[in-house]
């Protein structure tokens, strides 16, 4: 073999060996990356609801328990919609904790209609409807 050759050979190799290296460090990245779940969740602003049924609200599937998943759907995915809340906020406290924090829709007045009371918000949606005042 002349050195040209051998030489072309190792960079070969080398070429070879630092894209398996960045494969592998890729790999056990997003391995470690999607086995996270969140392990504390607290729950701020809500009267109406439990923190267990906001949970299961905003977590609804097991992919968005996990952090990493989670900021994505939520940062360029569709907001999910809960009955009684008009907005939400989760702040990422850690890799495995996070804070909601629920603000939720101000009821304004009520009609008593048919023996059902039925309470309006300042858009004029009914926000809920009850058999009790």
């Amino acid at each position: 073999m002349k050195q040209k050759e051998v030489i072309k050979l190792f960079r070969r190799r080398r070429r070879r060996r630092i894209v398996g290296l960045a494969a592998g460090v890729i790999l056990l990245l997003m391995i470690v990356l999607l086995s996270l779940r969140f392990q504390s969740v607290t729950i701020e602003g809500t009267d109406r609801y439990t923190a267990e049924e906001v949970e299961s609200m905003i977590f609804d599937d097991i992919w968005s328990r996990n952090p990493v998943i989670f900021f994505l759907r939520e940062r360029f995915g569709v907001h999910k919609t809960i009955p009684f809340v008009d907005k939400y906020k989760v702040i990422l406290t850690g890799l495995r904790s996070a804070e909601i924090i629920l603000y939720e829709k101000k009821i304004v007045g009520y009609v008593n209609r048919m023996g059902c009371y039925m309470y309006f918000d300042q858009n004029g949606y009914v926000v809920e409807s009850s058999q009790e005042p």
